[in-house]
């Protein structure tokens, strides 16, 4: 995960009380970047693709 990434989500996970009107938007951001990244890094792991 690049630092940059990792920041967004600690700010996001961070902040439960942040009431901007961005503040859902910006956590759906965060789920969907966090379950494409799982679905293009998870294939590629030795463990999973040595059958």
């Amino acid at each position: 995960m690049k630092p940059h990434d990792k920041d967004h989500l600690d700010i996001t996970f961070h902040n439960p009380r942040a009431e901007s009107p961005d503040y859902h938007n910006n956590v759906f951001v965060c789920l969907v970047y966090f379950v494409v990244d799982a679905m293009f890094i998870q294939p590629t792991r030795p463990e999973l693709s040595s059958d």
